[in-house]
């Protein structure tokens, strides 16, 4: 029993994003601090931990980065961070400038349990506004299938690198760097084609006014259009600010939501954690099928699996997710506001429509006096105005069955009357005992029976004398099914089943 109480047994997955004072062109120091904050990522949970772009040397070296010097001690420190780091489970992703060939790159590289598993290259080099990065770095575009040399290992390197953990079931990594994220043609968008569930982003991008902003909404676009989880690691306090500055804010986020996000400008290291959930990003990749229908068309890519072999750690270790209170409505007052104006015209547009292609004069609706019914009814009168048709073309009925009670019923009275609405009853014990009396029921014989209501029978007679449309509502109009159907904005009155807000009206012409 006490796996039950891990994350990890319930496709859950703990992980860590990391910024810290970089020390300018001094590897080795930035190795031991790095293996410090692995070490606390670990003793929380984690089985990843993913730091900035070119934090073992920091990303303001400028030409200094070409010095033989500053990559000989990159690998020195590569090598001393897999060392510290062998006796622990956690996987780390930090950045590096290495020589392949005849060219620098700006690298991301995987370490786990003291060895080196793979090293992806930036794939695209900025070269607007304050940056400059070709001259300094090739870009990695088109690398793969590769092996670079890296603290005296031959290593997989290239864009082609998916790292798998083995132990820990959907938890499928790629990796991105900066730029990456900007471009059109993004390589998370072929991660997820690979079936990448987490991306990890190593960025030292820097800072201007109004950028965190445009920073936000592209992670939350590509953890949203990807369905996956996204963690942005940016470069921080300790980069040179001669000509830039940098904010070292760090955010995981799922599915467009932010899981966790540090402050921005922090002093010292800072670290996130957060669980996300591989089941649901799974589920719902499957659900929607977008992810596997956007393959068709493009060429077949060849793809290395990197295996990870990560022991997840077991018994409880918390839940590092924000568990809303109210899941199904926005936190948000204005977002709230916004969610309940479209949700209520959604509802009017769709039955104005329907109603006019219908022909029908009125309209017929059953009131229970309960919050759905209440709904629906509002939502009617609100149509009728809206088409100019009057308080009397509504026919609304309240229908005492065998369970009704007297202040359901006085509420439903109430309710019409305040609409200025004609209130109209229509017992259904009748109908209902001779249903049952001639389908040989034992409650026709006085045998008592939980019975459910059936109403559309009578309404249906309402409409055939009167020229109407039956209003059916569609199981719960409560605030759970109306922010359910918000996320179906798309086909308003659709079916049922994939609208739980729609009214679905059971139409009749004119004859």
């Amino acid at each position: 029993m006490e796996d039950f109480y891990s994350i990890y047994s319930h496709g859950m997955a703990r992980v860590s994003v990391c910024t810290f004072p970089v020390q300018l062109a001094v590897p080795s120091q930035n190795a031991e601090i790095i293996a410090a904050i692995a070490a606390q990522c670990e003793k929380e949970g984690s089985v990843l931990a993913v730091f900035p772009e070119l934090c073992l040397t920091g990303y303001s070296l400028e030409d200094l980065r070409h010095q033989a010097v500053v990559i000989d001690a990159t690998h020195e420190a590569i090598r001393a961070l897999a060392h510290k780091t062998r006796s622990m489970q956690i996987t780390l992703i930090v950045g590096a400038a290495l020589r392949f060939r005849n060219g620098l790159y700006n690298c991301a590289v995987v370490i786990q349990g003291g060895r080196i598993c793979g090293v992806v290259p930036k794939a695209h080099l900025p070269e607007y506004a304050e940056f400059y990065e070709s001259r300094h770095f090739s870009a990695g575009s088109g690398i793969n299938g590769a092996m670079i040399s890296v603290a005296g290992d031959e290593v997989p390197f290239g864009c082609d690198l998916i790292f798998r953990f083995r132990d820990i079931a959907d938890f499928i990594l790629g990796v991105e760097i900066c730029e990456d994220l900007w471009v059109a043609n993004s390589p998370h968008i072929h991660l997820t084609r690979a079936g990448v569930t987490v991306m990890a982003n190593l960025s030292a991008s820097s800072i201007t006014i109004g950028k965190s902003e445009t920073r936000d909404l592209l992670c939350r676009a590509a953890s949203l259009k990807t369905i996956s989880a996204y963690l942005y690691a940016a470069a921080g306090e300790g980069e040179s600010t001669t000509d830039l500055s940098w904010d070292g804010q760090v955010s995981i986020y799922e599915k467009g939501e932010i899981l966790a996000q540090s402050e921005r400008f922090p002093s010292g290291a800072k670290i996130v954690h957060a669980d996300i959930d591989l089941e649901r990003i799974v589920q719902e990749r499957l659900r929607r099928q977008s992810v596997e229908a956007s393959d068709a068309g493009h060429a077949a890519r060849s793809w290395r699996d990197i295996a990870l072999h990560t022991e997840p750690p077991r018994g409880d270790v918390g839940l590092k997710r924000e568990v809303p209170r109210f899941p199904f409505l926005p936190d948000n007052a204005s977002r709230l506001a916004q969610d309940c104006f479209e949700a209520w015209t959604i509802q009017v547009t769709g039955l104005v429509q329907r109603l006019r292609a219908s022909g029908v004069t009125r309209m017929v609706i059953g009131v229970s006096g309960g919050l759905d019914s209440t709904l629906a009814l509002l939502v009617c009168r609100r149509v009728a105005q809206q088409m100019d048709w009057p308080a009397e073309s509504m026919h609304a009925y309240t229908m005492p069955g065998f369970a009704t009670g007297d202040a359901s019923k006085t509420l439903a009275v109430e309710l019409m009357r305040a609409l200025d609405i004609e209130p109209r009853e229509l017992d259904i014990r009748p109908a209902a005992t001779r249903m049952l009396s001639d389908l040989n029921h034992p409650h026709a014989r006085g045998r008592i029976f939980s019975i459910r209501r059936s109403k559309m029978f009578r309404l249906a007679c309402g409409r055939i004398t009167c020229f109407a449309s039956p209003i059916r509502l569609a199981e719960s109009l409560s605030a759970q099914a109306i922010y359910q159907s918000w996320r179906w904005a798309g086909a308003p009155m659709a079916s049922v089943t994939r609208c739980r807000i729609t009214m679905s009206i059971a139409g009749c012409r004119r004859p």
